[in-house]
């Protein structure tokens, strides 16, 4: 029996490192963009921000989710997108990165799915170099009747080394 719970494990292991689970959204009307979900604490309706001052134009506010005083980042704004008007368009993402949580705003949340890693493609043979994507996969868009659209994946630990200074835990 433990042989086979140690194959079980091995095998599971196996998956998990062929495979990546990405939490899909969009910055503006058109594209998906995904991350990484093993940095993702959940995703909220946007909630009320206070205007922060900061050297950086896209860590201009912060919120309170449940008590705790968070940060967020205009992930639009760091991308060059403009914000979509609408309510049901206005999420953000909470995330846990080197003991520090902070927010990233983002548009319309869609799902979260699960791709391999070898059908992720090196961004820069696609589109123009962004220093804040990985690569871009591909996954069927059900609301469009099936239809193939790419999805960017997005380096969020890039994004907070590049903005966050850790060592004071201040943005």
């Amino acid at each position: 029996m433990e042989k086979v719970l140690n194959s079980f494990a091995h095998r599971t292991q196996s998956v998990r490192e062929n495979e990546l689970e990405l939490l899909l959204f969009r910055l503006n009307a058109t594209q998906i963009f995904g991350i990484d979900t093993q940095k993702v604490r959940e995703v909220v309706k946007q909630p009320l921000f206070r205007a922060l001052q900061t050297p950086h134009r896209c860590i201009n506010v912060e919120t309170s989710i449940r008590g705790t005083s968070i940060s967020a980042i205009d992930l639009r704004g760091l991308m060059g997108y403009r914000d979509v008007i609408g309510e049901h368009e206005n999420n953000m993402i909470i995330t846990e990165y080197n003991g520090s949580v902070q927010g990233f705003k983002v548009g319309e949340f869609l799902r979260v799915v699960e791709i391999s890693r070898r059908d992720i493609s090196s961004i820069s043979k696609v589109v123009r170099s962004d220093k804040y994507l990985t690569g871009i996969s591909t996954i069927m868009n059900v609301e469009r009747m099936g239809r193939i659209d790419p999805v960017f994946i997005i380096d969020l630990e890039k994004i907070l080394v590049d903005l966050v200074d850790y060592e004071t835990l201040k943005c």
